[in-house]
């Protein structure tokens, strides 16, 4: 083949790894032409599209550190103060609140359910208690103190205990004389002097 300039060479499109190319090596001195395989031309860089990371990138880190918005959007991210004044409506939590457990109120069913309920401590009429009062009637009634004297008869009743609840209706009261002469038969309702054949009939002395 007819040596040819390179601009008269066939173009190549899709080359692929092992490809010749021709190279000249160290131009500066000496300069010879050599070949080298696409692969190895290749091996040396880096492919157009790729990442690297933040200690790859020379005083990337110090870039940043320097930086005035980006402190500012460090310091912005720690502050808990809530500098923006969002509400809790805004971040969809209208209904809650800050009221502790301990002080919430009871809903509506619970409070329904309590006033139906007694308190611990409370009181009741005789009525309330089922069967105290048919219990109560049949106890026996007790006495009450007082200046009469009373008995508890068959009925059931307290009566007042004097001479005629005890078949005594009159009471005869007799001097001491005339009990000294008295020599007749004596009933709960008379003396009788038998001499005289009258009664003694008197009252306190």
């Amino acid at each position: 083949m007819a040596d040819l300039r390179v601009t008269q060479l066939p173009e190549l499109t899709t080359p692929t790894d092992d490809d010749i190319l021709p190279i000249i090596n160290s131009p500066a001195s000496g300069a010879t032409t050599k070949k080298i395989t696409k692969a190895n031309l290749l091996a040396s860089t880096a492919p157009f599209v790729h990442t690297h990371t933040v200690s790859a990138v020379t005083d990337f880190q110090a870039a940043v550190s320097s930086n005035t918005a980006v402190t500012a959007s460090s310091t912005h991210s720690t502050n808990t103060a809530n500098p923006h004044a969002v509400t809790k409506a805004q971040v969809g939590l209208g209904s809650a609140d800050n009221v502790s457990d301990i002080n919430k109120p009871v809903s509506i069913a619970t409070q329904t359910a309590l006033d139906a309920k007694a308190a611990l401590v409370h009181a009741h009429v005789q009525a309330d208690v089922t069967g105290l009062t048919t219990a109560l009637a049949g106890k026996e009634p007790t006495i009450t103190a007082g200046t009469t004297a009373q008995y508890y008869r068959g009925d059931k009743t307290f009566q007042t205990l004097d001479k005629a609840a005890v078949g005594l209706p009159l009471v005869v009261n007799v001097d001491a004389t005339a009990r000294a002469n008295h020599t007749g038969t004596q009933s709960a309702d008379s003396l009788v002097d038998s001499t005289t054949n009258k009664a003694f009939l008197a009252c306190g002395v």
